[in-house]
């Protein structure tokens, strides 16, 4: 870990101790809190970075809606490596310019980032459930349905969890089932 990211950390550490020790953090709430008391001194870089990511925040938020009444996002963007950074380059979906390879990437990509993501939320989720403090601790969804049936269960905020939970997995063996390598499937 570079010294910079040790540095974050430590001020993180003394905000936890010194401002907010709920276990709540609000990274606004704390950059706030690290500049004022001189803990953290923005670079030109760190200037460039933030306005560039306001940039693709806008470009992320953007809208239009189709022929058809179809709502679609309006830029797509593919990561690519140059060097030792990773670059986000952004192309306008309805640009007769941007080349049609630039979208098969990106769909790529978003597609293998839905899996990673639902494989990250399946980890978190058993790591959740599997502790040993937890009411469902070393229960399976399907032990849970059952014996949530068998009892009656109403559907209290426990339920309600594991009603989630039980989707989620679903949803997950169906992605983690679709092939990465499959061609992107557009419907024109």
């Amino acid at each position: 870990m570079s010294a910079y990211l040790n540095q974050i950390k430590d001020y993180i550490e003394r905000y936890k101790r010194e401002v907010r020790d709920d276990g709540l953090i609000e990274p606004h709430e704390l950059a706030k809190w690290a500049y004022r008391n001189g803990l953290h001194k923005p670079n030109i870089k760190t200037v460039i970075d933030a306005i560039a990511a306001d940039i693709a925040q806008v470009f992320r938020e953007e809208y239009r809606t189709d022929r058809f009444g179809r709502r679609y996002r309006a830029k797509h963007a593919i990561t690519k490596r140059k060097g030792n950074k990773t670059l986000a380059l952004w192309a306008d979906l309805d640009d007769q310019n941007a080349p049609h390879e630039h979208f098969q990437k990106s769909f790529s990509q978003r597609r293998q980032q839905i899996v990673g993501d639902c494989y990250q939320l399946k980890t978190d989720i058993d790591a959740y459930f599997t502790d040993a403090g937890h009411p469902f601790h070393g229960m399976t969804a399907g032990e849970f349905s059952r014996r949530r049936q068998r009892i009656s269960l109403g559907r209290s905020a426990a339920t309600q969890w594991m009603s989630v939970y039980c989707s989620v997995m679903e949803f997950v063996k169906g992605v983690l089932r679709f092939r990465k390598d499959s061609p992107v499937r557009l419907r024109v």
